[in-house]
């Protein structure tokens, strides 16, 4: 136990109720590799508090509301259980969340008193949450939660949320970019399943919004319809009318996320399904060296060229491209198997 961390721990005098199981956490931790710091401070603090020492910042200010309302200690209390739990908030010492959070204490104490909560302290775009009129299913819920958040650089994310709900409640498809896509690539789909896919983007919107992660997970969506339809419009017009419709729309599920194992599963009794040569999403291409393409051999039919095309549903990747459109138009058989094949995909390595 010659650690400085480890050092730290056992030269502090512990007498607040659970100190025992905090210090055998943060030594887990330690043990596996883990920075404690953070485990320090907040046990540290934690017997500062039992004993009475609340000369922290945010203590200093927590104690300096003058509240009365009904249920004030229970929110004093939670305060508390995130001045040590939330372990960013060590980084600095009143930060906007702390702040956010007191205001609301504020806020209660100032309808208590008054009989109307004081909005002048809420953050802009805070504000404007709770006074706009919503008419969307759940805009209650939204306007509370508004009303209770503390997560001051969520504000902005939170307004784009019921301002984004709202558009699709109203059907507005033409005041935010991400509702213009998703209504673009509508007007131009008819593939099975096409109105449950954009009843999964619009919800995917409707949850994440469109920053960061959310604009990556709408557009993969959206890139994921457009393949699908390209490739049901390659569907044979003459025998489309008898594929099962579950049949095609699995099978495009694959298509669309680049599945293999899920396209040979339901596009085995298709033996019209002609070949997708672009069935791999564009998002999940990526540049074929020259290595890479040459580590799985030449192309079985040719010799020559290297092998690109894997056949569906056998699984053999074992030729090129111009020879896998060729067994396509002449049998649809795969030249290692001889089994037959509905259709032949390009892979594309990482």
């Amino acid at each position: 136990r010659t650690h400085e961390d480890v050092l730290f721990l056992d030269s502090l005098s512990l007498t607040y109720p659970g100190w025992n199981d905090d210090v055998g956490r943060a030594i887990d931790s330690h043990q596996r590799g883990f920075e404690i710091k953070y485990d320090r401070q907040r046990i540290s603090e934690n017997q500062r508090m039992f004993e009475g020492d609340r000369s922290h910042p945010r203590l200093v200010a927590l104690d300096s509301l003058n509240l009365t309302y009904p249920g004030w200690k229970r929110d004093i209390k939670d305060v508390e259980e995130k001045h040590i739990g939330i372990s960013f908030w060590w980084v600095d010492g009143i930060n906007a969340d702390y702040r956010a959070l007191l205001k609301r204490l504020e806020r209660k104490q100032s309808q208590f008193k008054n009989g109307v909560e004081d909005m002048s302290s809420m953050n802009p775009f805070q504000l404007q949450i709770v006074e706009t009129h919503w008419t969307y299913p759940g805009h209650k819920n939204d306007v509370k939660a508004a009303k209770l958040s503390f997560h001051a650089g969520l504000y902005c994310h939170d307004l784009e949320i019921c301002q984004i709900r709202q558009m699709i409640h109203d059907e507005d498809f033409g005041s935010h970019p991400a509702l213009i896509k998703i209504d673009e690539v509508r007007q131009v789909l008819s593939y099975p399943g096409y109105k449950t896919d954009m009843k999964r983007a619009k919800a995917c919107l409707s949850k994440n919004g469109y920053h960061s992660y959310g604009r990556q997970k709408i557009d993969e969506l959206i890139e994921g319809m457009k393949n699908k339809q390209r490739a049901y419009d390659e569907l044979d017009g003459s025998d489309g009318s008898d594929v099962p419709s579950k049949a095609i729309a699995k099978t495009l599920d694959g298509v669309a996320s680049g599945n293999l194992a899920q396209v040979r599963r339901w596009s085995g009794p298709m033996r019209f399904l002609p070949r997708l040569s672009f069935a791999v999403p564009m998002c999940l291409r990526r540049n074929t060296t020259k290595q890479s393409v040459h580590q799985f051999g030449g192309c079985i039919v040719c010799l020559d060229a290297p092998r690109t095309h894997v056949f569906v549903p056998c699984g053999h990747m074992c030729a090129c491209q111009s020879c896998s459109q060729k067994l396509m138009k002449k049998g649809h058989k795969c030249p290692m198997c001889t089994q037959t094949v509905s259709m032949t995909m390009e892979v594309f390595l990482p």
